[in-house]
């Protein structure tokens, strides 16, 4: 793992603000817990892929502790009104934390606050994902074809999607076409989740071979740790996880192609407009998209993806035989709705569908967003090959 210079504060942990959309899992962090702490900041770094900052805190003993605290990327972060100097050393704040499941002095950034009250940042991080219905006995309740070898995990796992508001600027909003058939623009995802599908008490229908593999990743990241995530790796995490992250995504169009650019890590998706699949394609992590309308409706149809695919940040598994379709209509407000349907018979028993919408956002900042710069998460080998 990579260190800071201040070993002692063991600051390797994970991703927080937002959860789902965080660039690695926060699986390090106990999101059923926060913690109040007032203390003086020692140091600031506004840095890729996450902010940290390091607090000194009084504990009711007297005694001095410092705590590693880890928020959201700058990307994200900064249309809330974060930026370089938002904070510096010998600033006393207070913050609300999910504290770290070891027990060592970190936590994910929840909200923080001057000594006099004043927010840091126009608005709170957005919270972790919390459905009133979602508790373990409701959610065994709803879904009682859940795998047997899932039923003792699922009382662990956090259901629902995370409903987002959109992080456009204050600038005079730019109207959207009123062409159904033009997606161009910039869009912010309204939903995201951890766990597909994303709603309460629903898994995904794995067979033997997929529920062996979830549970594997699954108890790791419950456990408190990351395990082979290809986001924490810096690699790409493939088009269904670009779909469920919640990072701004910026449409191009042409006569022949319409392609997709993830703020996250950059990914790019592209979608060729023509009638069927080639009959050769080479294995990619988003896989080959071809596209056609039918009226206003856009008919997505991916298949060719490399094997060992993470879904969702519990790990999800996919083949190559997963195989993607979409339905993309653009609502009179300008927004865009995804009908997806994920089917791969490696690990599942059946296909699943989900919707995603994603909220006409023309004037949300686009920022650079690098994995590799300052990850604490992956083994400099990883990031080198």
């Amino acid at each position: 793992m990579k260190r800071c210079a201040s070993a002692s504060l063991a600051l390797w942990l994970l991703a927080s603000v937002p959860q789902a959309e965080a660039h690695h899992s926060f699986a390090a962090f106990d999101d059923g817990k926060i913690v109040e702490l007032n203390g003086t900041v020692a140091d600031f770094r506004y840095t890729n892929p996450h902010i940290w900052i390091d607090l000194v805190v009084t504990d009711a003993a007297g005694g001095v502790e410092q705590w590693g605290i880890e928020a959201g990327p700058p990307s994200q972060l900064r249309p809330q009104g974060w930026g370089p100097d938002i904070l510096k050393p010998g600033d006393k704040v207070h913050a609300s934390v999910h504290p770290r499941k070891d027990g060592l002095n970190g936590g994910s950034l929840i909200a923080m606050r001057l000594s006099d009250g004043t927010p840091v940042g126009n608005r709170n991080n957005f919270p972790p994902p919390r459905d009133e219905k979602d508790t373990p006995d409701q959610a065994v309740a709803q879904n009682n074809s859940i795998h047997p070898l899932l039923k003792d995990l699922v009382p662990k796992l956090r259901f629902g999607t995370y409903r987002q508001p959109s992080v456009a600027s204050a600038k005079t909003p730019i109207p959207p076409s009123e062409d159904p058939r033009s997606l161009a623009g910039r869009y912010f995802p309204y939903e995201a989740t951890a766990l597909l599908p994303g709603e309460p008490g629903r898994m995904l229908p794995y067979n033997d071979a997929g529920a062996a593999v979830f549970l594997s990743r699954a108890s790791l990241r419950i456990a408190g740790k990351t395990g082979p995530d290809p986001l924490v790796l810096c690699k790409p995490g493939g088009a269904v996880r670009a779909l469920n992250q919640g990072f701004p995504v910026q449409i191009t169009q042409s006569t022949d192609e319409i392609t997709l650019i993830f703020m996250e890590d950059h990914l790019v998706r592209r979608i060729y407009l023509q009638p069927a699949q080639p009959h050769e394609i080479k294995p990619s992590a988003m896989g080959h998209s071809v596209g056609h309308w039918e009226g206003n409706a856009l008919h997505v149809d991916t298949t060719g993806f490399r094997d060992g695919g993470w879904m969702d940040e519990y790990g999800d598994p996919s083949s190559p035989r997963l195989h993607l379709s979409e339905v993309v209509t653009k609502r009179q407000d300008g927004s865009i709705q995804d009908d997806l349907t994920i089917d791969d018979p490696t690990y599942y028993s059946g296909p699943t569908s989900i919707r995603r919408t994603w909220q006409w956002s023309p004037n949300s900042t686009w920022d650079e967003v690098i994995c590799e710069e300052n990850n604490r998460d992956a083994p400099a080998a990883d990031i080198a090959g």
